[in-house]
């Protein structure tokens, strides 16, 4: 009952034995509700093609539970997937016989049932002879939709894609930045540098990220430079905090956005954005440099108080980390005053460092959901919240606006010639001016804007 090596090859099993060889799975079972085969994972299995012309392997999983994170590994690209309840499909590309690790979070056994890690119900494991280039859900002109999750959500989709920035509740401005040709500024920051605010920018040229800087507004380039730590670094999202003598910039960075996870590090400058040290926090799965981490780690929003540095990891359950300059973990905080419940848009990422106003901090944070197009590829619809919370530990959520200050349309035309074209709206950075926050957005992967917001409104 308990053996994880393929058994004699039996009708309905679940892959062709002369096609791949398995481990790590259990026997075979069938599903009578739902009148399916399957074999449950273990926490770990592996998938090993016999013959030499299979190039893609394709992945058919139902997911009994709430909530899992898989890990999918080969000699080529790394890849974690969060997988919903239900069927999920994946597409995994490889060379020449190579062996596919698959990984999942234990859960533990159900009830009746002795077998102590059940990972997930594996339906069908095939070749998929629609060619792909990365790790994916498995998304095809016929199912392509399958991906879409806009129907889980009480969302009139149409009447935000069908909206304008021009119409938005708060008032917001496009910024004039030329880039040299083919390359494009967005995710904007702003932040305060001495008596002045400054603007940080996303730079995308051709398959390169880096960062430059301006005066805000005059929009005046600043000279400005990083030293990268290895070849071929690339930088994403460039948050800048003030924090006694220091300006420190975090950012999330990888060599390879295909075999790396994206990690986060932060950069200490001083009073004259002069680079001084790079610090590589080691928390969550965040590892002690860009070729150690465990899982993607990006947007983690930081603050001072009380001349202690902290940065918020994640918004639900509310996740407050104290550390210091030189990355070291000292303790967290963890609150529950709200559930992910009271956000209906698709799953919220803190985004901007928090700002501290009348007695409590104020920030901004971004969602999304897939949603269908007119082509044959799903698209992420964007929506920007506002949030604030106690300004000393434990740091609990005290309001959560549960309209969006912003979301992603379709009223922009396009610059970039490609077919992921999200409806984004990314709400990089804020600072105080006149008693309103001034708050920078990246719009499309392609374009910087700046709203004006007032919470009271």
């Amino acid at each position: 009952m308990f053996n994880i090596n393929p058994s004699p090859q039996v009708e309905n099993d679940i892959f062709n034995q002369n096609e791949f060889e398995i481990y790590g799975l259990y026997f075979l079972e069938h599903n009578q509700e739902k009148n399916f085969f399957f074999r449950w994972s273990n926490y770990y299995f592996s998938i090993q093609p016999k013959l030499e012309n299979i190039e893609n392997i394709g992945l058919s999983l139902f997911n009994i539970f709430e909530s899992r994170k898989i890990f999918i590994c080969t000699c080529g690209q790394r890849k974690e997937i969060d997988l919903k309840y239900g069927e999920n499909h994946i597409s995994i590309p490889i060379i020449p016989f190579e062996k596919v690790y698959v990984f999942l979070e234990p859960t533990g056994s159900l009830p009746q049932d002795k077998r102590l890690n059940l990972g997930v119900c594996v339906k069908k494991i095939f070749i998929n002879k629609n060619a792909a280039n990365y790790i994916d859900r498995l998304i095809s002109s016929k199912n392509h939709s399958q991906k879409c999750n806009y129907k889980n959500y009480d969302i009139d989709v149409k009447k935000y894609l069908s909206s304008s920035f021009s119409r938005s509740k708060y008032p917001i401005k496009f910024l004039d930045l030329k880039p040299r040709k083919n390359s494009f500024y967005y995710n904007p920051c702003l932040f305060n540098y001495k008596d002045e605010i400054f603007l940080s920018c996303r730079f995308e040229y051709g398959q390169n990220n880096d960062v430059d800087i301006f005066r805000y507004p005059s929009l005046e380039k600043v000279n400005f430079t990083i030293k990268k730590e290895i070849k071929n670094e690339q930088i994403q999202d460039a948050r800048f905090l003030k924090y006694k003598n220091a300006y420190i910039m975090t950012c999330a960075n990888y060599v390879d956005d295909i075999k790396d996870y994206f990690h986060k590090k932060w950069i200490v400058f001083d009073e004259d954005l002069n680079q001084v040290k790079n610090v590589h926090p080691v928390y969550g799965k965040n590892g002690f440099s860009i070729k150690t981490n465990k899982g993607d780690e990006k947007n983690w929003v930081m603050f001072e108080r009380g001349g202690k540095l902290y940065f918020v990891y994640k918004m639900f359950p509310h996740t407050v980390v104290e550390t210091n300059i030189n990355g070291e973990i000292i303790t967290e905080y963890i609150t529950h005053s709200y559930k992910d419940s009271c956000w209906k848009f698709g799953k919220a990422r803190c985004t901007s460092n928090p700002i501290y106003k009348d007695g409590s901090f104020h920030s901004f944070f971004h969602s999304h959901i897939e949603v269908p197009t007119t082509s044959n590829i799903s698209q992420r619809l964007y929506f920007a919240g506002y949030y604030k919370f106690e300004p000393d530990p434990p740091f609990r959520i005290l309001e959560v606006k549960t309209e969006p200050i912003l979301a992603g349309n379709n009223s922009r035309p396009r610059k970039k010639n490609q077919s992921y074209l999200p409806f984004c709206v990314f709400p990089m950075g804020a600072v105080l001016q006149d008693n309103k926050f001034l708050v920078s957005f990246g719009i499309n992967d392609e374009e910087c804007a700046v709203m004006e917001f007032d919470p009271n409104k």
